[in-house]
């Protein structure tokens, strides 16, 4: 189960026609990701596909992998039940169950019909209660349909609860956190207004569970762009939502489990409800996938999605500006720099460094993952390392958790398309292969 465990889906290659060639031993597989509207699996076998993301997994000597759950529909993120069952989630709104190694026919919930899907969209977070048999919860971050399900129509983010009867979620139980105001734009709607921008695929979410039971929640600044490939030249005015402390777009949040921001955040207004009472960091992009550290005070690592020049890995602590829009990296954004907002925060801001910022030659669509402090039987060399991925590059990495400014060091590759992380109960290593339906993990030994 996640503690602690935060953060956001992509926003790498916004609105950009990118087409895989996936050669194998059965040819060539082609696969347009501007609507995410395809799959790898055109073959019986993960091994008939070579390339990005396919064919055999490269991992170090004295590593395996395995399939746990095989035939998911574009899996987005995984959580753990207390019985070991694990819960899926899958871009289209449905929550599947995995139940001693058979993924189960009856969705856990179906919200098919209320999340909008299109592009980066869709339901890109579950996790449940850490108090489960106490308070019987799961917990889901998904676009709201707006318009209709596939639609490029500007919409929202909702952050809901659900109550678990027995083998699945009752949908009719859904409680909004954040979010209950939308559908549509939020800059339609009075600043301050409950609601989580998603105008165009900057959707980021994650939810993570600090051991206090308060929930910090990731959220991208609701932008991109729209039917072009010059993101270089786009001057994309919803990326200030995450300097806006009345908005919760481009955040990191903490609040309770009922969605009331708490006394001592650092934005705190004497009013639960009030966005800026909600906010714990703010200045992020589109952060997909967060977790916390073993620290004495919290601390999360949370990956944040680049522009044009660098992907992020920010330890980010309470009051945390990470810089954007002004800053991508650890340099001023050129396609925001001389934007009056940029101007006058340059005057008042110096430059934050990430704890890790990897050029994007390198790292093309950054993957947050997890610590590997209690990972079972891996080698002491990784004892102290923190494990992510490249969703695009379908690359592993790790680095050490005691640097300041670590070197990532390549761990596997071929890894079919890595979209979330998470230790299991066994303290295995589990993560979501998006472009082949699979949920794996990896051993040492």
């Amino acid at each position: 189960m996640r503690i602690l465990r935060a953060v956001g889906w992509k926003g790498a290659l916004l609105g950009v026609m990118l087409v895989l060639f996936v050669g194998g031993g059965t040819g060539a597989a082609v696969c347009k990701f501007t609507n995410v509207d395809c799959s790898l699996r055109e073959s019986p076998s993960v091994l008939d596909f070579q390339g990005e993301g396919a064919g055999t997994m490269d991992l170090p000597p004295g590593f395996s992998v395995s399939a746990a759950a095989q035939g998911l529909s574009f899996p987005t993120d995984f959580d753990f039940l207390p019985d070991e069952q694990i819960l899926i989630a899958e871009k289209n709104g449905l929550v599947r169950v995995l139940r001693e190694g058979e993924l189960q026919e009856q969705p856990f919930l179906d919200l098919s019909a209320n999340v909008n899907r299109w592009q980066y969209r869709g339901l890109v977070n579950v996790t449940v209660d850490p108090d489960f048999e106490t308070n019987p919860f799961v917990y889901v971050v998904y676009t709201a349909r707006g318009v209709a399900v596939d639609s490029p129509e500007p919409t929202s983010v909702r952050v809901s609860r659900f109550r678990v009867d027995g083998d699945e979620a009752i949908a009719s139980s859904e409680q909004v956190l954040l979010g209950s105001v939308g559908g549509r734009s939020c800059t339609a709607l009075r600043p301050g207004s409950d609601c989580v921008p998603a105008d165009v695929n900057h959707v980021g979410a994650d939810i993570v569970f600090a051991s206090d039971g308060t929930m910090f929640v990731s959220t991208g600044d609701g932008g991109g762009t729209l039917g072009g490939t010059d993101e270089a030249k786009a001057v994309d005015e919803a990326a200030f939502l995450a300097q806006d402390l009345d908005s919760l777009g481009g955040k990191v949040l903490r609040v309770d489990r009922e969605g009331r921001g708490l006394p001592d955040n650092p934005y705190w207004n004497g009013d639960p409800d009030a966005n800026r009472s909600k906010v714990w960091a703010h200045g992020l992009r589109n952060p997909f996938r967060a977790e916390a550290l073993p620290t004495s005070s919290p601390t999360l690592v949370v990956a944040d999605v680049g522009l044009l020049t660098y992907e992020e890995l920010n330890r980010v602590e309470r009051g945390d500006d990470l810089g954007w829009p002004c800053f991508e990296g650890p340099n001023r954004t050129p396609q925001y720099r001389s934007h009056s907002f940029c101007r006058s925060y340059y005057e008042r801001e110096e430059a934050r460094t990430p704890w890790v910022a990897i050029r994007r030659a390198k790292v093309v669509s950054i993957t947050g993952g997890v610590p590997l402090t209690a990972a079972e039987g891996w080698p002491a060399e990784y004892a102290n390392s923190y494990v992510f991925g490249d969703w695009l590059t379908s690359e592993l990495y790790t680095v050490p958790l005691s640097e300041r400014s670590p070197t990532p060091l390549r761990f596997a590759g071929h890894a079919a398309g890595p979209v979330a992380f998470a230790l299991g109960p066994d303290g295995s290593l589990y993560y979501l292969a998006i472009n082949v339906g699979e949920l794996r993990r990896i051993t040492p030994g």
